[in-house]
């Protein structure tokens, strides 16, 4: 769970139409960032139970759960975007929902057997 919150944010960004690395960061937050807020926020709301636990094992599981999630959070929607804003690529990546070459056609993703030399 601690990385990904990051890794959805990140592909986010790489899949986000922005060319300037601040708006591929406000992309990827607009698309993503709630549903990464969300899912943690479930998650935690879903472990609190164990907080009332009289058994150390589950108040452990339960510390551990809780500070994963907290901290994954602060790291996917805050440190990771920071970091994309000044150090992000900025390069087009093309999706799959987007491969096509403009006036060529689709994009063919298939491999082409090269023809064996020897027969």
């Amino acid at each position: 769970l601690a990385i990904d919150y990051s890794c959805h944010i990140g592909h986010a960004y790489e899949m986000a139409d922005e060319t300037t690395r601040p708006g591929k960061v406000r992309g990827a937050l607009g698309s993503v960032g709630v549903s990464v807020l969300n899912g943690g926020l479930s998650t935690l709301l879903g472990t609190g139970v164990l907080s009332v636990s009289r058994s150390n094992i589950f108040r452990t599981f339960f510390l551990m759960v809780w500070s994963t999630i907290v901290l994954a959070l602060l790291a996917g929607l805050t440190v990771v975007p920071a970091i994309l804003c000044y150090v992000g690529p900025v390069a087009p990546i093309i999706s799959s929902s987007r491969r096509e070459r403009p006036g060529r056609g689709p994009v063919s993703l298939r491999r082409t057997r090269t023809p064996d030399p020897h027969g």
